[in-house]
């Protein structure tokens, strides 16, 4: 609850700034590999000591930002295990390429 009213708090921010300036934003999530693939979840648990979410797909947090805006957009499927650096949050080259197809097909 005290995340989803933070993140609301500042989207609603940003949206107002580009309502301001006339400029249309868009915001793409990027989900953690914890929350897609059985074979990180235990990593995460074990060595980052994150708590354990049972879950695969977008988080409460994801779901609840792309339900209140429509400017929010989730990556359903895009992303496979093999695109994320092993033990690590983030993207290798072959994901960053995925992410930035799936933005360009989503608004061109």
């Amino acid at each position: 609850l005290i995340q989803k009213k933070i993140a609301f708090y500042h989207i609603d921010f940003i949206n107002s700034l580009c309502e301001k300036n006339k400029i249309d934003c868009k915001f793409i999530v990027i989900p953690a590999p914890n929350f897609l693939f059985k074979e990180v979840k235990e990593i995460w648990k074990n060595i980052f000591r994150f708590n354990y979410y049972p879950e695969f797909g977008p988080s409460t947090i994801t779901s609840s930002l792309t339900s209140k805006y429509k400017n929010v957009y989730y990556p359903q499927g895009v992303l496979k295990y093999s695109d994320y650096i092993k033990a690590d949050n983030h993207l290798t080259g072959q994901g960053n390429n995925k992410l930035a197809n799936f933005t360009y097909e989503k608004f061109r």
